[in-house]
């Protein structure tokens, strides 16, 4: 009886086990299906899903082909210019009132309250000329409406910055932007509304120069025939708002900062720039989001993926990867489970390939499922 009783034994915890690792190993080499979500006729840079399953994409002005800055975009497929026309409608020269117009929208988020963010540097980098204030403007989902607009003046955005990302801590009410321009973070205390550039000298927001960038064997140069020195770009939170992550384009250290001392206006940037540490090695990165569990979702230039990490840096993994992930830029988690992302084949522009427009149309919106990830 006793040997029977342990055969028993033994055989379920071989089963419990057993069955354990098989679904961690299924999970670890788990490939999800890319699915195309939308086709698009101009060049997307952002993308954001809200709680509703309404999905939002912006359109940087960085040529003269330009439709919306902004637009959500409908089940079938179709694009319209939000919050309304008005707001997407902008000409240098005639313009007169360019503080309630987009100029250059370059990424929109949606926080867990209900609202868009859009960030508008209004200075395009690859058009001249233009010389207006950046804004970061907050819409309210349930009315359509412009709820209010933050303005930044040279001392937040001076000549040459690029506002690029954004992440909103709506539970303390602050925003946290990268300068992919010069090299910085923007902290905006959204309830004060005061701004603050910090990290502005650090090596953490800066572009690493002996970083090289290259996608399906290509380098990518600018004219000059350098790699281009792309400064703090990718930004994330984790959804307990205590850690904000960012990393230079131009570089494969990500950096995680405490945000309690974020929010405090009174320490000295030299104690911001001791507490910027690096947290990871990574690829080169565009966009990063994370979910509820720790896991981290980074776009990878050039393995054209995906790549999911676990707060523990235990787990690297390529979730997708494929050549139609051209260039992914924007990442963003759905209601749905469904991991959102934009595909801009910035690598293919006339300003990395000797002056020929390598772009193909249509760029591509695309979405994989990482429901398992988030139980």
């Amino acid at each position: 009886m006793q040997s029977i009783k342990f055969y028993i034994l033994i055989t379920a915890c071989i089963i419990l086990f057993g069955g354990c690792a098989s679904s961690k190993k299924t999970s670890l080499f788990y490939k999800p299906q890319l699915i195309e979500v939308a086709q698009l006729t101009h060049q997307p840079t952002g993308i954001a899903v809200s709680q509703k399953g309404r999905i939002f994409i912006n359109f940087p002005r960085w040529n003269t082909a330009h439709e919306y800055s902004v637009a959500e975009l409908s089940n079938d497929g179709s694009l319209h210019p939000y919050p309304d026309e008005e707001w997407n409608w902008w000409e240098p020269e005639t313009s007169l009132n360019s503080k309630k117009h987009f100029v250059c929208v370059q990424s929109v988020y949606c926080d867990n309250d209900g609202h868009l963010w859009i960030l508008d540097p209004a200075q395009s980098l690859f058009i001249t000329g233009i010389s207006e204030p950046a804004k970061l403007v907050k819409v309210d989902l349930a009315t359509d409406q412009v709820m209010d607009i933050f303005y930044f003046d040279s001392s937040i955005a001076p000549s040459g910055s690029y506002l690029n990302d954004i992440r909103i801590d709506t539970t303390d009410n602050f925003a946290y932007i990268t300068d992919s321009g010069l090299g910085a973070i923007i902290v905006l205390d959204i309830k004060k509304r005061s701004a603050r550039r910090i990290l502005s000298n650090h090596p953490s927001t800066k572009a690493e120069p002996q970083t090289t960038i290259t996608i399906n064997s290509v380098p990518l140069q600018g004219t000059d025939g350098k790699t281009p020195q792309i400064h703090a770009d990718a930004i994330a939170l984790d959804t307990k708002n205590e850690y904000l992550y960012y990393q230079a384009l131009t570089g494969k250290t990500l950096y995680r900062f405490n945000t309690s001392y974020l929010k405090d206006a009174t320490v000295h940037d030299l104690e911001y720039e001791l507490r910027a540490r690096p947290y990871a090695k990574n690829s080169i990165v565009d966009g990063i989001t994370m979910d509820h569990n720790g896991n981290m979702y980074l776009t990878s230039l050039e393995q054209n993926a995906i790549v999911r990490f676990n707060e523990e840096k235990t787990i690297t993994q390529i979730l997708i990867q494929d050549t139609r992930i051209s260039w992914p830029d924007s990442v963003c988690i759905g209601p749905d489970g469904f991991l959102y992302f934009t595909a801009s084949q910035i690598h293919l522009m006339p300003q990395f390939n000797n002056g020929t427009d390598k772009r193909t149309v249509p760029y591509y919106v695309f979405k994989i499922d990482i429901k398992r990830y988030l139980k």
